[in-house]
């Protein structure tokens, strides 16, 4: 049987007015997923719905962990909050 191939981390989010981004994934081969804000928070689940930041502290880096049967994939995105 081949390996499987690790998950595929896939996301992007809209800055929304009142420091809110508005985030969905398309990840591939996922099964856990691990949202890291940027603001010492982190949610996990699929889909976590829009994050609200305490403060501007802009530009963010928003980082989407997703495992799989066949490992580990992450990726980041940096943006900026909308006052």
């Amino acid at each position: 049987r081949p390996p499987r191939a690790p998950p595929n981390a896939v996301f992007g989010c809209t800055p929304l007015s009142g420091l809110v981004l508005s985030c969905s994934q398309s990840s591939t081969g996922a099964t856990s997923y691990l949202w890291n804000w940027g603001d010492s928070t982190t949610t996990s689940g699929a889909n976590p719905g829009d994050h609200t930041y305490a403060s501007d502290i802009s530009p963010v880096t928003v980082t989407l962990q997703v495992t799989g049967p066949g490992g580990t994939g992450q990726v980041s995105h940096q943006y900026t909050l909308i006052l």
